[in-house]
């Protein structure tokens, strides 16, 4: 084994996965984060340094950050993006770093319209392939000149994801019932400052979305590829993966490769699709030009991308390789449990259905045998919050309201 040193860059279980596919097969791994509470920079598999800055937040040191990074290894190192605000960060830099380091990232123009909603629509319909209708609305006169072409309810979504998460830690998307709702949030993200679109909302629950994760040599060359199945996701309808499975979908796959082949795409890709039971077509919901929180699930069953993406970077041929594992399970236990109790609520799932739904051969976000302390940081983080979320609520039980306060009154609002 070459001894060719990988920088990952973003260590959350996406970049976690990285770690330990890459350490596990004997290569050398540097983990790079800002944030010192992050679990994964624990991990045995990789040698932690922390960033100078949030790079969402500023940006500047990092360029002659990781250029003195590389410039204390004897190889030229390997830069492994995994989280949008790193991939548009190469892409910027890319003549400068690839001076200093060797990487795989899709060409620029695919890059941005990656990580752009609105950008990810126009791909898709520039190479045939199915997706929700889409429509950048940055004032309420923008909804009017569409208005006609869209109906309700309907998603109100970031243009860049890693921006919108500065404002919004636990709402992927906001769900529109109404024009008048609508007037409302266009201006509180206004005055954020922050670009949206408004997407249809495709019918249905979380298990009809799938990820196809890929990666694509520098040479065009598919060198592996498999498909997982989201069947509970957190936040419930709109959200990341929090229980998904290893399957075989071929109607799926040809749809992923085809708007890959089409498109010139190169490097990493976690593609989404949620299946329309309205005509049974597998539609883009997103592109993301690297792997996904989900990636331990695409190792697990016998498509190790990170390795892969190393292969082709330093010159190594490994055969082409699909999903040879399926039914392999994935879950993240704080995820899966607020999903289990939303469908719970919902009457949607029973704790006797969720049990068995664990059942069989499985990883995790954080749990690994070879590797524990990642696990055991997130777990004393997850009582933590549990905690303090116990207390917040006995706070809350305790402190007189202001009706008890005046004495006791009861008044109805309305028929349930």
């Amino acid at each position: 084994m070459s001894s060719r040193v990988v920088f990952v860059l973003g260590i959350t279980c996406n970049g976690l996965s990285v770690v330990r596919s890459l350490g596990r097969r004997g290569v050398r791994v540097v983990a790079v984060d800002s944030d010192v509470k992050r679990a994964g920079l624990s991990s045995r598999y990789a040698k932690k340094v922390v960033a100078p800055a949030n790079i969402i937040d500023d940006e500047s040191p990092w360029l002659d950050f990781l250029v003195g990074l590389a410039s204390e290894e004897s190889g030229k190192p390997i830069l492994f993006p995994t989280e949008d605000a790193y991939v548009l960060f190469i892409a910027k830099h890319r003549v400068k770093l690839s001076a200093y380091f060797d990487f795989n990232l899709a060409q620029d123009a695919i890059v941005q319209a990656s990580v752009s909603k609105l950008g990810t629509y126009d791909l898709a319909i520039e190479n045939g392939i199915p997706t929700p209708w889409t429509f950048l609305v940055r004032t309420f006169d923008d909804y009017e000149q569409v208005r006609d072409r869209v109906s309700f309810p309907c998603a109100l979504k970031p243009s860049l994801a890693h921006v919108w998460l500065k404002n919004y830690t636990h709402e992927k998307l906001l769900v529109i019932e109404r024009p008048e709702q609508l007037r409302e949030r266009l201006v509180e993200l206004m005055e954020l400052g922050i670009e949206v679109i408004l997407q249809e909302i495709i019918p249905g629950g979380d298990e009809q979305v799938y990820v196809f994760g890929v990666y694509v040599g520098g040479g065009g060359r598919v060198m592996g590829h498999c498909v997982m199945h989201k069947v509970r996701q957190w936040p419930v309808d709109f959200g990341v993966g929090a229980f998904c499975v290893s399957v075989e979908d071929s109607a799926c796959a040809e749809t992923a490769l085809r708007m890959l082949e089409r498109s010139g795409y190169r490097g990493m890709a976690s593609t989404e699709y949620m299946l329309d039971p309205r005509d049974g077509l597998y539609k883009l919901i997103d592109i993301n030009p690297r792997t996904c929180m989900i990636g331990e699930l695409a190792v697990a069953s016998g498509v190790d991308l990170p390795y892969l993406y190393y292969c082709d970077v330093v010159g190594l041929e490994p055969p082409p390789v699909i999903s040879v594992n399926l039914g392999m399970k994935w879950s993240c236990f704080e995820w899966d449990l607020k999903s289990f109790l939303e469908h719970r609520r919902r009457g949607e799932l029973t704790l006797r259905g969720w049990r068995a739904s664990l059942r069989g051969q499985r990883v995790f976000a954080y749990y690994a045998r070879d590797d524990m302390k990642p696990f055991m940081v997130a777990g004393v983080r997850f009582v933590q919050r549990l905690i303090r979320r116990v207390l917040r609520v006995g706070r809350r039980q305790r402190r007189p309201t202001a009706s008890q306060g005046a004495g006791s009154r009861s008044h109805s609002a309305g028929a349930p």
